[in-house]
């Protein structure tokens, strides 16, 4: 399996997990298995972690956030983003920095528990089995997304 990508995704400000991935040989189910594993992992790395070392890669973000935009086209797509999300004073990643300051390891695990990485979590599968797995995925119906609890 390739991860392609796995970023924030938020859409009107519900947060997401946008998890991207191409497999030659893995399926639907199996790319979901190890989505699933993927996020246990993670777990497992964030309980581990020191709370120096969170506070760094939590730093990290906080300057990115707040890093100047590089380009006319990036300071337009933070101005129509802000628009989009009806925050006319302009200062959503301002915002954000300045909450995701705040939080702690602790916070972020707990979080991470119970709104990304817990069994019930609701999940969106969208996927294209490609001629390779066609008709071999068994309980996924052939090119609809899929609501997974």
């Amino acid at each position: 399996m390739l991860f392609r990508s796995a970023q924030s995704y938020p859409l009107a400000r519900v947060p997401g997990l946008l998890l991207g991935a191409q497999s030659p040989v893995a399926g639907p189910v199996a790319l979901e298995k190890e989505f699933r594993a993927w996020l246990a992992r993670q777990d497992k790395g964030l309980e581990s972690m020191s709370d120096a070392a969170f506070a760094t890669q939590r730093d990290a973000l906080v300057a990115r956030l707040r890093e100047k935009p590089k380009s006319l086209g990036e300071k337009t797509e933070r101005l129509w983003s802000d628009i989009a999300l009806g925050s006319y004073a302009f200062d959503d990643r301002e915002q954000v920095a300045r909450a995701a300051e705040s939080i702690s390891r602790a916070d972020w695990l707990a979080y991470f528990r119970t709104r990304l990485a817990s069994p019930g979590t609701p999940a969106l599968l969208v996927y294209s089995t490609g001629e390779a797995h066609r008709g071999k995925e068994r309980g996924l119906p052939p090119g609809r997304a899929v609501d997974a609890d």
